[in-house]
């Protein structure tokens, strides 16, 4: 009965002992979470801190009955369902039981199964309508409450796995005027194409998630904000290309501003690091450069070049995960990238995104292989500055002078020692450090 990973919490109200116990254990066996009482005060103090999917409620308590006690969950808002257990199944009785405010009974001597029965019957309206909370039906993104729970789960793995986690915001430039000027149909297209990109944009463990008006956030895991910053750009240069219809005929295309900053670095908490991530977009705004994304800590100054000492393209990520960790921990600075394609776009051109001073490179990528990404560095003149070390498998003749060809300065061997890597690392960074003085 539990809804994914959620146990369904059910508060039982009832003053006899043997019948507490028969309902928990019923309830127990069928994958709920139980909390008892035998009053009507404390099943209403409990309702705070426990905070119940549903309730089992006994029509006679020692101190109010179930009746008032229904009457006052309702009246404060309470809106989880109640099934009452009664001995009294007469129709004034029963009638007494709905204006009370309860959604079902069950008459005792009741059968366990089909209380059960009444239970799961709720508790799946309970699911359905916690569903539609959850999710914003036009952008089709996690609510901002739903959102945050599940960042924060996020932010509680990468706190015991000593793992980074970066928040970003992504806010719609002069949202406000898109509906004054062409109505608020495009407006809500403008939402829904955002809304439809970022679950495509992102992987499975990134929690994208609308705040509501012009605002996005996004939480994404083993991330450093400035990886997370690459990312961003991405997808407003990508939100930049997207066009809508207004209701006059004429295509409108939208720019995007962002933000990011780090979990423990910026903040501990889903509000401060949105919150320092929206002082970094404010900041990327001000500074009038063409890159309008904007990291907390990072002062920006027009186009924004973020220089690193490695650069890992490669899609084995557990690999990646264990090079990165490795060089952080040695206070290298480090950018990775899991396919050709994202790296090329974020290391060439006349104000890349990133500058390495060692870029090691995976011959075997996705979409783009490394010696065709070689090739595209060696054309953006990328490789007169950064020293490419090529992360092969292929180790022939034939592959590795192909690689040197196109500006590789060496090759390491698949699978290799972390050590050793390392060491060539130091060691090309040292060169590099060397010649540019």
């Amino acid at each position: 009965m539990a809804d994914g990973d959620r146990i369904p919490k059910v508060l039982v109200v009832d003053d006899e002992p043997n019948i507490r116990e028969l309902v928990e254990v019923a309830l127990k066996f069928h994958g709920c979470a139980v909390a008892v009482s035998a009053s009507g005060k404390d099943a209403l103090h409990q309702v705070g801190a426990y905070d119940p999917d549903l309730m089992i409620l006994d029509v006679m308590l020692p101190d109010m009955d179930g009746f008032e006690v229904c009457r006052t969950l309702r009246s404060e808002g309470n809106d989880f369902p109640v099934i009452f257990l009664t001995g009294h199944t007469d129709q004034a009785s029963v009638q007494r039981i709905f204006t009370a405010g309860a959604d079902d009974y069950v008459g005792k001597p009741f059968v366990p199964a089909e209380l059960m029965m009444r239970i799961e019957s709720r508790l799946t309206g309970v699911k359905a309508r916690k569903a539609l909370v959850e999710t914003d039906p036009l952008t089709g993104l996690a609510t901002s409450a739903k959102a945050t729970e599940l960042i924060d789960r996020f932010l509680r793995l990468a706190r015991r796995k000593a793992d980074p986690y970066s928040i970003a915001v992504l806010q719609v430039d002069s949202f406000t005027d898109l509906a004054s000027i062409y109505g608020r149909a495009l407006s809500d297209s403008v939402l829904r194409g955002i809304g439809q990109l970022l679950p495509k944009a992102f992987r499975a463990e990134d929690v994208p998630g609308w705040w509501g008006g012009a605002d996005f956030t996004i939480g994404m895991y083993g991330s450093s904000k400035e990886f997370a910053a690459i990312k961003l750009t991405q997808i407003c240069a990508k939100v930049a290309e997207l066009s809508f219809l207004a209701e006059d005929g004429r295509r409108v295309q939208i720019s995007c501003s962002g933000g990011v900053a780090q979990y423990q670095i910026d903040g501990d908490a889903v509000a401060a690091l949105r919150d320092e991530a929206f002082k970094a977009l404010e900041q990327a705004r001000a500074s009038g450069g063409s890159t309008r994304v904007g990291i907390s800590g990072v002062k920006a100054i027009g186009p924004m070049t973020r220089r690193v000492d490695v650069a890992i393209v490669d899609d084995d990520s557990a690999m990646v995960s264990l090079l990165q960790h490795a060089m952080e921990m040695r206070s290298m600075r480090v950018a990775c990238f899991a396919d050709g394609e994202t790296a090329v776009a974020a290391l060439t051109g006349g104000s890349p995104e990133v500058q390495a001073s060692v870029i090691l490179l995976g011959v075997d990528l996705p979409a783009l292989n490394g010696l065709e990404v070689l090739r595209r560095l060696k054309a953006g003149e990328v490789t007169r500055s950064s020293s490419v070390v090529m992360l092969t498998s292929r180790t022939g003749e034939r592959d590795v002078l192909a690689a040197l060809e196109l500006g590789a300065t060496d090759h390491i061997a698949k699978p290799f020692s972390v050590p050793v890597l390392m060491h060539k690392v130091r060691s090309v960074l040292k060169q590099s450090q060397a010649w540019s003085a």
